[in-house]
């Protein structure tokens, strides 16, 4: 699958509306101690999982409900197919990428959607592609990609997995 970078799949004030939610003080972050593993040893980052396994898990999924809607659309699935959504807040590091991986090892495809205008490019091993805000990369989830901390600022990215039931 080529990847695509789709600028403003989400209609702007939507985007505006999710990127103030996911930045407020209202909107509930769980740390984890490696932003690629969940373990230990890597650049802690801030989580936030809306679909789990196919189902909602968030309290706050009705407010994705029709984001998830499009970035599906755009990859060429059903909204019911999103096996996992979850939203992930870097902040600066000195790594220059995280851990190089794959979401999962069954076969899937993996859609990043750059909620806001921080930097942090989505590397691949032999090439990136730099973030913009509202701006959808979608990929071969199998294909080993790593995430790479904000300069400056924040990143927040919801990585959207989806897979045939």
């Amino acid at each position: 699958m080529t990847e695509k970078n789709i600028n403003f799949p989400i209609p702007n004030p939507i985007n505006d509306h999710i990127c103030d939610l996911v930045l407020s003080t209202n909107f509930p972050w769980y740390f984890v101690p490696d932003a690629t593993t969940l373990q230990h040893g890597g650049n802690g980052a801030f989580a936030h999982v809306l679909v789990n396994n196919y189902e909602p898990v968030s309290p706050f999924y009705d407010a994705f409900s029709s984001v998830l809607a499009i970035i599906s659309n755009h990859a060429g699935y059903d909204r019911h197919q999103v096996y996992r959504a979850r939203l992930g807040l870097l902040y600066p590091s000195t790594q220059i990428h995280n851990k190089w991986h794959t979401d999962y090892d069954a076969p899937h495809t993996t859609c990043l959607w750059y909620i806001n205008g921080g930097d942090g490019n989505t590397m691949f091993k032999d090439h990136s592609i730099a973030p913009t805000k509202n701006g959808l990369l979608v990929f071969d989830g199998q294909e080993l990609h790593a995430s790479s901390p904000p300069t400056t600022g924040v990143r927040v990215v919801l990585n959207v997995n989806l897979m045939n039931s």
